[in-house]
């Protein structure tokens, strides 16, 4: 407790009590920290909770968080102002409103920050505004309907035993990974042949064909008697160098990180599930280290642009273009937020972190580089071969310029080896009609696959693509999914348990369009216009709730049909 003989002070409330140190060493004296560790108010666990006409919400102190309320209530006595700093998205706004809230603050201030650094602190504090109460008003809304779907549906779930659970994210999600499943479940593969020429000069083409268009591809043989036609006529005549084209290409980085992408890079690259990547970012960033982790915006400030300049230019100055590169986010993307980035040049040396921490921030600090370099510049050769009336084709690269590719030789995104683009082999210098003796001719046949099964990367990946939930969402919607027992995974493959194909049947039974990931992206886009203010919360959550009720009013006995061992239900 302060009296009044203490200096006075300026009490700062952040999220988490690992950003204290660093958050209170930067603002210096003069300013208290103190943490609501998350969320300390939220809606009853034993009960609704909700007003369903006017929306009136009941919010109660969490009993997970004994003690929060009053340490900040103590921590605000004497204070000169109490600046609210909770992480700078809907969340860290709604909970900034209930610090208000219970704190008795009729003017607060809110401070957001995405990278604690002392010029950060400083200017977000010079420039603190009010409560954006729009975006309390889109969390409060996201939280009503994750509300409504858990406590409403969840419990029509019961007739398939415990611990059975629906949401307005983990639902579609699960129907993502189940449609791809039956989509493997269904495949017919389909057999076809492919025939290769390796040549003494030392290299391989492939048997190829045009299009409409005299674009050359792959050949594949729909039988093997066809094949078997090719391969005696290419054995049987000289093989004739028909075609030989070079043409410069430029391979353009890819943009700095956002949350998913950090996740698929961290997967393919450290072999990191996405649980634990988003610890380590978490800790990064309350390190002071990279900026805010959840985002899923591309954009750099200028700030940013200028020190991946320096450094590049103190480095590799020739890798450096004339204009900075500049990236698009989606339409869909939250602008205000900023991309991942390191948020120095180096790491304050008493800063320490893990082995794991040094890793991803390396991963972080290449691709953030990478997307400020000039393109890298390939020589990209193409040789068509002939041997009578069969063509085959061969490509190779020759990087005459590394440019970005000096810090990201790879696909790093692609946590499937067989998405990468792959780097065609570097060819021998050859000569239009140059006889080339061919080693032996390789008659291969091979099926069609099915689509892959999805990794916890991919389908973040595919979350991602088809907007349904947001940065802060997506890891623990998959962990919940697995949590339930509703997916499984071997060697990185994610696939649904009996269990979570018998729940996506009865959903989509009872609530088809709470399955559909168009619905879903769609309440996303609302809940967006509810935070720049363009619609009002109330509104849209009752636009929402009224076929919400039908479908509700109906679901008990659809879904107790499906529960039956009978049932055989289109999903």
């Amino acid at each position: 407790m302060y009296g009044a003989c203490m200096a006075p002070f300026k009490l700062v409330v952040v999220e988490s009590s690992a950003k204290i140190a660093k958050v209170s060493k930067y603002l210096g004296p003069g300013f208290k920290v103190v943490a609501t560790l998350g969320h300390f108010r939220d809606l009853p666990d034993d009960e609704l909770g909700i007003d369903t006409a006017s929306w009136a919400l009941k919010y109660v102190l969490l009993a997970s968080k004994p003690g929060v309320v009053s340490k900040l209530k103590q921590a605000a006595e004497g204070a000169s102002e109490v600046l609210l700093a909770t992480d700078a998205d809907r969340e860290g706004e709604a909970i900034s409103w209930h610090v208000a809230h219970v704190l008795g603050l009729s003017n607060a201030r809110r401070v957001r920050f995405r990278e604690i650094t002392p010029k950060a602190l400083k200017k977000a504090v010079d420039e603190a505004t009010p409560l954006d109460r729009h975006l309390v008003d889109a969390q409060q809304a996201r939280r009503v309907v994750d509300r409504l779907v858990g406590y409403q549906v969840s419990p029509l779930l019961r007739a398939f035993g415990s611990n059975h659970s629906a949401g307005r994210v983990q639902s579609p999600t699960l129907q993502v990974v189940v449609k791809r499943e039956l989509e493997r479940d269904n495949f017919k593969a389909t057999p076809f042949w492919t025939l290769t020429a390796h040549y003494e000069a030392g290299f391989a083409a492939r048997a190829a064909k045009a299009d409409d268009k005299g674009n050359w591809s792959v050949a594949r043989f729909d039988s093997q008697q066809a094949a078997a036609g090719a391969e005696a006529a290419a054995r049987a005549q000289p093989h004739l160098v028909e075609a030989l084209d070079t043409a410069r290409v430029e391979a353009k980085p890819k943009p700095p990180f956002t949350t998913s992408t950090m996740q698929q890079a961290a997967s393919a690259q450290l072999g990191v599930k996405p649980k634990q990547t988003m610890v380590l970012a978490q800790a990064l960033f309350e390190k002071g280290v990279i900026t805010y982790h959840r985002t899923d915006s591309v954009a750099l400030s200028d700030e940013a642009v200028a020190l991946a300049r320096s450094i590049i230019s103190a480095t590799r100055p020739e890798l450096l273009p004339t204009e900075p590169p500049r990236y698009r986010s989606s339409a869909d993307a939250q602008e205000a937020h900023e991309a991942i980035r390191p948020t120095a040049a180096s790491v304050d040396p008493e800063t320490v972190l893990s082995a794991d921490e040094l890793q991803l921030l390396g991963l972080i600090n290449r691709r953030f580089l990478a997307s400020q370099c000039k393109p890298a510049l390939i020589d990209r050769t193409t040789v068509r071969t002939a041997a009578g009336n069969v063509r085959f084709v061969a490509s190779g690269d020759v990087v005459v310029f590394d440019g970005f590719k000096c810090f990201l030789d790879s696909d790093e995104d692609s946590a499937d080896p067989e998405q990468q683009e792959d780097d065609g082999a570097r060819l021998p210098k050859l000569q239009l009609r140059q006889q080339l003796p061919f080693r032996r001719l390789e008659l291969r046949g091979e099926k069609t696959q099915p689509p892959s099964r999805f990794t916890q990367a991919t389908l973040i990946k595919e979350m991602t693509r088809l907007n349904i939930g947001r940065p802060s969402t997506l890891e623990p919607t998959v962990s919940t999914l697995f949590d339930r027992q509703y997916l499984a995974e071997e060697k990185k493959a994610v696939y649904p348990t009996p269990r979570g194909r018998l729940i996506a049947t009865a959903l989509c039974a009872g609530f088809p369009s709470l399955m559909e990931a168009a619905f879903t992206a769609q309440l996303e886009a609302r809940l967006d216009e509810i935070a720049e203010g363009r619609r009002d919360w109330k509104v849209e959550l009752s636009d929402w709730h009224r076929p919400f009720e039908k479908l509700l009013a109906r679901a008990p006995s659809t879904i107790a049909e499906a529960a039956n061992p009978t049932y055989v239900g289109d999903h």
